[in-house]
């Protein structure tokens, strides 16, 4: 058990679930999630590792998750082509898009959206990053031992 107040306060009911894409389920970042009490299922437990991008969104779909993803370029394009998704969340930062936020960073993004969701924002067919609710996050180097 991560946390000791665990059993001593109720779940949190959050606006979506999640589905971690490939470049996106570091352990740190889907145990913060699920500590978060969020409902997260990674695309290796989903057993679909190596799979294309369009499979992913459509299991993503079929299970109505919003797709977390550092592949911002391919499934902005798959969002364009198909926006009728429950959301996808890319992780880059930065003008070139060249990096991630850390574990911690996309937990932080992760909340701040999900309280703007229950404020009346919109995730379902949103192509969104969460650059833009990355406030608060320190944007320190990521190591590569954060990997799964």
């Amino acid at each position: 058990m991560r946390n000791s107040d665990e059993n001593l306060r109720p779940p949190k009911k959050r606006s979506f679930k999640l589905l971690l894409d490939e470049d996106s389920s570091r352990k740190t970042t889907y145990n913060g999630l699920q500590d978060e009490g969020y409902d997260v299922i990674t695309v290796s437990t989903a057993g679909l590792a190596g799979s294309n991008d369009e499979v992913v969104l459509q299991f993503a779909i079929s299970e109505e998750r919003a797709l977390l993803t550092n592949n911002h370029r391919d499934f902005f394009r798959l969002h364009k082509s198909n926006p009728e998704h429950y959301g996808i969340l890319a992780t880059f930062i930065g003008t070139g898009h060249s990096s991630s936020l850390p574990s911690s960073g996309v937990v932080k993004a992760v909340n701040n959206l999900d309280a703007a969701v229950s404020s009346g924002a919109e995730v379902v067919g949103q192509y969104i990053s969460l650059c833009t609710y990355s406030y608060d996050v320190s944007f320190e180097a990521t190591s590569d031992s954060e990997e799964s």
